[in-house]
């Protein structure tokens, strides 16, 4: 058994958690399926273990641990990480998990997206990951963006599910529908009335029918303004 299998067998343990359990919460964190409790047995053999890359995973593995009693403080998040030669908590992760203990500097503290972009929101990454990813490609040297795209690449991949594949699908058909509608009227001169009269009637079904799709495709549930609202489309399930 490696350092970092031992201080994970033995914070599991202060948790009174089965391999399995830790697995499960692990996967609840994530929004995923989550590791079995084999897959948790190998990491405390050092049989495998998380690859560096794999942040989100580490970061909640020690946030599992912490709630549940198993990490009491920053010092022995630090030393479970370091046991596997992973980076210790970065300024933004410590004041994730252990904002008590925090020392950074709230002047220096960079700030960070509260809301996704629509890119990221296809990735099924939250605003908490995508905070997560964007602090840790700062510590590689300049430019950040390719391991902010590579990060959230991965991160898509993993979560890409059959309701995901429709919804972009579907995405993209409004987007032809728009183009369909719309590009008539955009047509100057027109030949004569009757395609003048054809093609303000497209576009005044456009002005109806498009928002009506976005209104529709538009995930508001995960949303902060729109909950504040109370106007949540409770029928998107995507």
């Amino acid at each position: 058994m490696n350092k970092f299998g031992e201080r994970l067998r033995a914070c599991r343990k202060k948790n009174a958690l089965t391999q399995e359990q830790l697995g499960s919460l692990l996967g609840m964190e994530l929004g995923d399926r989550g590791f079995s409790g084999a897959a948790v047995s190998d990491w405390e053999r050092g049989v495998s273990k998380i690859h560096a890359d794999n942040r989100i995973v580490l970061v909640s593995l020690v946030k599992i641990l912490h709630l549940h009693g198993g990490v009491k403080s920053l010092t022995e998040a630090n030393e479970l990480l370091e046991a596997g030669n992973y980076r210790a908590l970065n300024t933004h992760e410590r004041e994730l998990l252990f904002p008590e203990e925090s020392l950074a500097d709230p002047e220096k503290v960079k700030a960070r997206p509260e809301s996704l972009p629509l890119w990221a929101s296809l990735s099924a990454i939250s605003a908490e990951e995508l905070r997560s990813i964007m602090v840790n490609a700062d510590d590689g040297p300049p430019p950040a963006w390719p391991r902010v795209m590579a990060a959230i690449l991965q991160r898509g991949t993993n979560h890409f599910t059959a309701a995901r594949a429709l919804t972009i699908i579907l995405w993209i058909w409004v987007w032809l529908l728009a183009w369909a509608l719309v590009t008539p009227s955009l047509r100057w001169p027109f030949p004569g009335r009757d395609e003048a009269a054809w093609s303000l009637a497209l576009y005044a079904i456009a002005t109806i029918l498009i928002p009506a799709l976005i209104g529709v495709l538009t995930n508001t549930r995960d949303n902060p303004f729109w909950q504040e609202h109370g106007m949540v489309n409770t029928w998107n399930t995507w």
